[in-house]
């Protein structure tokens, strides 16, 4: 994900220099292309590079549509999140369960509800590394919040897993699920850019006022 995202940003940064602004879903393209023409077994070896790809195609073709359809959402720093959230799940469900027999479905609720504080957290966290190295007890005041904030995440995580249909079982290493889910996949991907009348770019995730 990191390779992914670095090399995505230097193409992009180059692409300004030169002039040549590129669309999101051409550029994912071309850091596929390159990172394989590199390792080519980064295509079936690895999970990572799996998951990774597929989570960004979604958010490329189907998270501006989504979020246009969001409109119920009042909250604007969490319409992004969510259209994200699904765009990535949709992508990535029949990969996780091929994998790992398991794909939860409760995990979109759960960024919904975290995602937005994630940022304040990691800065008190990083801050508590920063105080730790003079002082450790103003280090322990400083995570006690943070530590509130994950003890929460797990708790409510815990309770969401043992929902019905929360969570999602089969086989892992079944090609027919794997088929069966991307042939859904692209007959929703179809139905909401055939339906969307707007074109809203993939990269903008709401709506501008």
């Amino acid at each position: 994900s990191a390779l992914r995202a670095g090399l995505m940003g230097g193409v992009l940064f180059a692409g300004q220099i030169g002039g040549r602004p590129l669309n999101s879903l051409r550029l994912l393209l071309y850091v596929a292309v390159a990172m394989l023409l590199w390792n080519p077994h980064l295509l079936l070896a690895d999970i990572g590079f799996q998951l990774s790809f597929s989570a960004m195609l979604g958010i490329v073709l189907l998270s501006g549509p989504i979020a246009g359809r969001l409109v119920f959402i009042r909250w604007a720093t969490l319409r992004p999140i969510a259209a994200m959230t699904i765009a990535a799940t949709l992508f990535t469900f029949p990969l996780t369960l091929f994998n790992f027999g398991v794909g939860s479905l409760g995990g979109i609720a759960m960024n919904l509800i975290f995602l937005p504080a994630l940022a304040p957290l990691m800065v008190l966290i990083f801050s508590a590394l920063l105080v730790g190295l003079f002082h450790t007890y103003m280090a322990i005041l400083i995570m006690k919040p943070a530590d509130l904030f994950l003890s929460a995440m797990y708790w409510l995580a815990e309770r969401i897993a043992v929902l019905p249909f929360s969570v999602v079982l089969v086989e892992p290493g079944s090609f027919m699920v794997l088929s069966i889910g991307y042939a859904l996949v692209g007959v929703v991907t179809w139905y909401i850019l055939s339906r969307d009348n707007r074109r809203v770019p993939a990269f903008m995730l709401y709506e501008p006022r």
